[in-house]
């Protein structure tokens, strides 16, 4: 099955689940027509949180493997891939033969961050492999080179903090596809520039039809200060639909996109499915390709993993008219505005719901405020070819301390896009 095809409903290919709460959720923008999608009965997969960027003493971090994977088992995380630098180990993965890096409790996937001067890469495997003609591509400043290789070896290739300032922006103009995309690094905010790192970089080769996903990674050097008061290993959580609990199935996962980046391991993450028949099933979710041409019934989940936030009920989203979504595109609205505007609330404070914006090809299409009790929104298209469709939410978190706002914002989760073909 290729990257970009359809998750049919038959035989072994697995589809997304809806849970029986949601049969009367999820009111469409366009007549208000509401989509009652029926519970699956294929093979579904398992929704696992890991972090996919992080450092030891193997290269600049500040703790062993060990306390690594004890501080990602605290936060509730259900695999790692331990990321040291390949120049500080001089091309020769070490931290993978450290006795700290076992796990009972994590699915480890051994990884490497390819450090060039015009740019770093994570590459991850599920199993050790053969590092060294990446090592060669590194010294000799080729990313093309480097992507074939780690492509030789079974392992996926992934851009790291693209559009981040002062250091390790990518600078190649590769020819080579990479398999992903890191679109959040650390805080939303700043070191890594994350809104420009997916809505320049990784939208513009979206619209030129590559289709690399987006996953998150904390970047995590110091388990203490001066890293900790602000963000630790799990900010932000990459989410991935994964057949089995396996580092093998994890990756299959991230290369076929089925993956949601949330800002923490218990903040909600996006789930996007499509029906394209209108049998209120649905046909198709995040990383998969839908036929164009005809109407297409899109839902929108935005999923408390722990049920530990705000009680759920069956609320309706309300639809962002055009004017606002216009000004939210514009910069001329903020997204507490526009979500305060469309439930006509003059100070926003008696809940801290979401604000959904849908981008086709990545411009805002529609939005919609989901106060506290409402986790779906629908909205239907007649999709055209070429074209794709991703989420992102916009929150207002409670649980941030006053000295991490400026760092993280208000985004709260980036879902990956269905494609058309």
């Amino acid at each position: 099955m290729t990257r970009r095809s359809l998750w049919l409903l038959s035989g072994q290919n697995a589809r997304p689940v809806i849970a029986p709460s949601l049969l009367t959720l999820a009111v469409a923008i366009a007549g208000c027509i509401t989509l009652t999608p029926s519970l699956a009965s294929a093979q579904a997969g398992t929704w696992l949180r890991g972090d996919l960027h992080m450092h030891s003493t193997h290269s600049d971090g500040d703790s062993p493997p060990s306390a690594v994977i004890d501080r990602a088992v605290e936060q509730g995380l259900d695999f790692i891939a331990l990321t040291d630098h390949d120049t500080s180990m001089n091309g020769s993965p070490t931290h993978w033969s450290d006795p700290g890096y076992v796990s009972d409790d994590l699915i480890l996937l051994y990884g490497v961050e390819w450090t060039s001067g015009l740019g770093h890469a994570n590459v991850w495997a599920p199993e050790p492999f053969d590092y060294s003609a990446m090592w060669e591509a590194n010294r000799a400043q080729d990313a093309d080179a480097a992507i074939r290789a780690a492509h030789d070896q079974g392992a996926l290739f992934s851009i790291n903090h693209p559009a981040a300032y002062g250091c390790c922006a990518w600078e190649y103009d590769n020819l080579e596809p990479a398999d992903a995309v890191e679109v959040w690094n650390g805080t939303y905010r700043v070191p890594g520039f994350n809104g420009q790192a997916t809505h320049v970089f990784w939208d513009a080769r979206l619209t030129t039809g590559r289709t690399p996903t987006a996953v998150g990674g904390s970047d995590t050097h110091y388990l203490g200060f001066p890293q900790q008061p602000f963000w630790t290993i799990g900010n932000p959580t990459t989410w991935v639909y994964a057949s089995t609990p396996n580092a093998r199935a994890i990756l299959q996962a991230i290369r076929a996109g089925h993956v949601s980046v949330s800002y923490e391991p218990d903040a909600p993450r996006i789930e996007l499915s499509a029906d394209i028949d209108g049998d209120g099933r649905m046909d198709a979710m995040m990383g998969d390709a839908i036929p164009g041409g005809g109407r297409v019934d899109f839902l929108v989940r935005l999923v408390d993993p722990d049920n530990t936030k705000t009680s759920r009920r069956a609320t309706s989203a309300r639809p962002v008219n055009r004017a606002l979504v216009d000004a939210l595109a514009a910069g001329r609205a903020t997204p507490l505005e526009v979500y305060r505007a469309a439930l006509g609330e003059k100070d926003g404070s008696s809940c801290n719901g979401h604000l959904l914006i849908v981008f086709r090809s990545g411009s805002p299409y529609h939005a919609a405020a989901l106060p506290c009790g409402s986790e779906a929104y629908g909205f239907h298209d007649t999709p055209y070819a070429g074209s794709y469709y991703r989420v992102e939410a916009v929150g207002f978190p409670d649980d941030l301390k006053p000295i991490q706002h400026p760092l993280h914002g208000t985004m709260t989760a980036v879902s990956n896009p269905i494609y058309v073909d």
